[in-house]
């Protein structure tokens, strides 16, 4: 069986995304699950994109539509990404665009604990009891990921 997650970020990555997970017949399994998709200001600027360009390395998260993939979870917690995560590699808009660039190991994550939405090097981050909820609905099928931006 398929899932879809569907993920809205702000145009102004300062403000909070939302993501929903979805069933293969587009029934809702989650949602208002709270996300950021902002790049760290300093490592961004370190490595040479200082405006956070979502399409080169280091930048914002990129939208667009990403390759079908599965949830995987870590035998031991790790502080900066929480119990596991679902990696992304992009296939159309942006996230194509990015990884054409040389965009490589964006992923939905948890870490640094469930107070604050920590800026990534470009990934998705959701709090770690979010991860956890996910993680247990998205068990071993296939995800496809959509992330779109909102005005």
């Amino acid at each position: 069986m398929a899932k879809r997650i569907e993920i809205s970020l702000p145009e102004n990555r300062l403000n909070i995304g939302t993501l929903k997970v979805l069933d293969e017949d587009g029934n809702q399994l989650l949602a208002d699950i709270e996300c950021r998709g902002k790049a760290d200001n300093q490592r961004a600027a370190k490595r040479g994109n200082p405006l956070r360009h979502s399409t080169y390395p280091y930048g914002d998260t990129p939208s667009g539509e990403y390759a079908p993939t599965k949830c995987v979870v870590f035998r031991e917690e790790i502080e900066r990404f929480g119990i596991g995560w679902i990696p992304m590699e992009g296939i159309s808009g942006d996230a194509h665009l990015a990884k054409d660039n040389g965009r490589t190991g964006l992923a939905i994550h948890g870490g640094r604990g469930n107070e604050r939405l920590v800026p990534t090097f470009g990934c998705v981050r959701v709090r770690d009891i979010d991860f956890r909820h996910m993680a247990h609905v998205l068990g071993d099928d296939d995800i496809a990921i959509s992330i779109k931006d909102t005005f």
